[in-house]
């Protein structure tokens, strides 16, 4: 069996479907049995479940394996290596473990690197089927937006971002949005509602969430799922969204792993 025990515990809403589909990925394509802890995909998607009992009491004692992108420490961690010399699990490539499959581990990592980012472009095909929104959700979300069609978003990330020097002006996604636009409906999506009113000349479409079943994550999530031009920023969540919509009307920088030490790379479409 292969599991991700923290997942959940590790990232925003698009990270946890990262590591979700990179470790179903790899039990799938090496013929292992997967399973999970209790996440939000449980409660969003179709077919996706969480540990039976029997699953969760064999999750406990599956090793570790540590992927190399997964370097930190928790609090208990750091006071276990001071006072008993405890050291973090073994450290791996994603590409060995491709290679020397092994099967009954525990995975730990963010699964960013070119390697994996081509494996989830290879793969696509099998992955957008494991993220199909339950039909609740579903049905809600296209009678409400039946009349907005078809639509464009941009999506800004700030916060976090801003603290680690990853953020694009912002002028670079009002330049796209001016090139791509046409006359569809717009739909802007930041952590910052300031950021948001950075838009307003573009006349931005505002739809205030109704549904108590829906968590506003999952609801700005399909908006920008949905769209026919997605606009993003170098975020996963953005990218995800894009991703599934199976439009590849993708414009953005490249994913962080790769342009956060080129701060001269520039938005443009990507193939995804």
């Amino acid at each position: 069996m292969i599991t991700y025990r923290k997942l959940g515990k590790m990232g925003r809403f698009a990270a946890k479907i990262h590591q979700y589909a990179h470790t179903r990925l790899y039990a799938e394509l090496n013929g292992f049995r997967y399973a999970f802890p209790d996440w939000h995909g449980c409660n969003n998607f179709e077919n996706i479940r969480p540990y039976t009992r029997t699953e969760y009491l064999k999750s406990l004692v599956l090793p570790t394996r540590q992927l190399t992108d997964f370097s930190g420490f928790s609090h208990w961690e750091q006071i276990k290596w001071a006072l008993f010399g405890y050291r973090l699990p073994h450290t791996v490539f994603l590409e060995n473990l491709y290679r020397h499959p092994e099967d009954n581990i525990n995975l730990l990592g963010y699964f960013n690197s070119d390697f994996a980012y081509d494996l989830l472009k290879k793969y696509k095909h099998l992955i957008i089927k494991w993220f199909v929104f339950k039909k609740e959700i579903e049905d809600s979300m296209q009678a409400l937006t039946a009349s907005f069609r078809p639509w464009v978003a941009v999506h800004v990330r700030r916060g976090d971002f801003v603290k680690r020097g990853l953020t694009f002006p912002i002028e670079e996604q009002k330049n796209v949005l001016r090139a791509v636009r046409r006359d569809r409906h717009l739909f802007v999506f930041s952590d910052e509602k300031e950021t948001i009113e950075l838009f307003k000349e573009a006349g931005p479409t505002t739809i205030i969430n109704p549904f108590h079943h829906i968590p506003q994550n999952v609801f700005d999530f399909w908006l920008i799922k949905n769209a026919e031009t997605v606009i993003g920023g170098g975020s996963t969540y953005a990218w995800w969204a894009a991703y599934l919509s199976n439009q590849n009307d993708y414009y953005a920088p490249p994913s962080t792993h790769l342009w956060k030490h080129h701060p001269k790379i520039k938005i443009t479409k990507q193939e995804i």
